[in-house]
């Protein structure tokens, strides 16, 4: 997933609401922005990644509403060691 940018939707497995952090498993990309430059972005399809919301915004909010098990969406781009979370939190249709 290095220089991913795009939405990614999987199952919620683990998630510290204290930190941040959230673990989903992939289930599909749904789009990949222009500027992604991520050479093959479904091989992450299956595979479980860690994900960071940035601090003090509205995402932490709505991240605290999720339950491991959930199916969400979310927009993300890759930074330094891992994925950071910058739109689209949310349960998944």
């Amino acid at each position: 997933m290095k220089d991913f940018k795009g939405i990614l939707v999987g199952k919620l497995t683990t998630k510290n609401d204290d930190k941040g952090q959230l673990v989903i498993k992939v289930e599909s990309i749904k789009r990949s922005w222009n500027g992604s430059k991520a050479e093959d972005p479904k091989q992450a399809i299956g595979k479980s990644l860690m994900l960071q919301l940035p601090e003090k915004t509205r995402l932490r909010e709505n991240f605290r509403g999720l339950k491991v098990g959930d199916a969400i969406e979310v927009g993300t781009f890759q930074i330094e060691a891992g994925l950071r979370i910058v739109e689209l939190l949310r349960k998944a249709e």
